[in-house]
């Protein structure tokens, strides 16, 4: 995967007609156009912009983030193999069963035809897709909604808190602008929304039962599926981390707290070994990169500012096949 803001913008060309794949197209735009903003001021501003390092990577000024389109597109690299594999009839993580409870949840504000139309139409993969590609949109606006011409205004860096509820509401509104009026397009919205507030970053560990329907899917494809579909960005993913964190300033001492995340994510959401080696199989097949970096225990362990090992990683991407 290149680095997206050394990609040009999608031509008209490119411009799809099917109502979720316009969706998609226009998210990605928004994520684009934050990138390139981020990617020009980081050149006005070196060596800091909004609180991020910037490095020359190369003499190429870099400011790396995590929240970007790369991320956006590894999710949905991972959604995309899901349901490719679901429709082969491997159902690895359990969506039927998911799915089911989500119906049962929502029985008191649809018929059970309508909801028996949604899921065996499979508008509910679309529902999966819409959620890869739009449950960061919040990070990018301190606003719920677009503008009247359909624009998004962009902060000046990624943002956290309430993204996840401004995500949902621009899903909801880019639904209502691309579907036909009618009971299955309100069905997508609530289980578009249902899947984007499964993202909140959460780790704990609960059971299944105590969680909403499709939440363990939804954490593990985000935090971990994605790290190994973002292939060899990995280290420049994890430098993005890094420069996030501190932006917020949630500080972690060692670098070994951002690059060994996934193994420790995935054992407190999937205590099972079993279960959870057969996961890790199914991540491992999205790329020929590993996420596993061969970093020494001194260098992963040392306690300092983690922002010194931010050019140290992006020199790890360069060399990455």
């Amino acid at each position: 995967m290149n680095d997206v803001v050394d990609q040009p913008a999608p031509t008209e060309d490119e411009v799809v007609t099917r109502p979720v794949e316009r969706i998609i197209q226009q998210a990605y735009l928004f994520h684009w156009g934050l990138d390139v903003q981020i990617r020009n001021d980081a050149i006005d501003a070196y060596p800091d912009v909004n609180g991020m390092i910037v490095v020359d990577d190369n003499g190429v000024l870099e400011c790396p983030t995590y929240h970007n389109l790369d991320h956006i597109q590894s999710v949905m690299t991972v959604v995309e193999k899901t349901i490719e594999e679901y429709d082969d009839g491997i159902d690895l993580f359990g969506l039927d069963d998911e799915l089911d409870r989500w119906v049962e949840m929502n029985a008191h504000q649809f018929t059970p035809d309508e909801l028996e139309k949604f899921i065996s139409s499979g508008a509910w993969k679309d529902g999966l897709r819409l959620f890869a590609a739009g449950h960061d949109l919040g990070n990018l606006t301190h606003t719920r909604s677009l503008t009247q011409d359909g624009s998004l205004i962009f902060a000046e860096m990624y943002l956290e808190e309430g993204a996840e509820e401004r995500s949902a509401s621009i899903i909801s509104e880019l639904i209502d602008r691309n579907y036909p009026e009618g009971l299955q397009k309100e069905i997508l919205k609530t289980y578009t929304k249902d899947l984007i507030m499964n993202s909140i970053y959460d780790t704990n560990g609960h059971a299944r039962e105590e969680k909403q329907p499709m939440w363990e899917y939804i954490q593990l494809v985000d935090q971990i599926g994605s790290a190994y579909a973002i292939g060899s960005q990995y280290p420049r993913m994890v430098a993005g981390v890094i420069n996030e964190f501190q932006r917020r300033g949630k500080i972690l001492p060692r670098l070994r707290d951002y690059v060994l995340f996934i193994m420790e994510d995935i054992n407190k959401l999937v205590p099972d070994r079993v279960s959870q080696s057969a996961y890790l199989i199914f991540f491992s097949s999205l790329s020929e990169s590993s996420p596993i970096l061969d970093i020494s225990d001194e260098v992963l362990n040392e306690e300092t500012d983690p922002r010194k090992h931010i050019p140290f990683l992006l020199s790890l991407t360069s060399s990455r096949p």
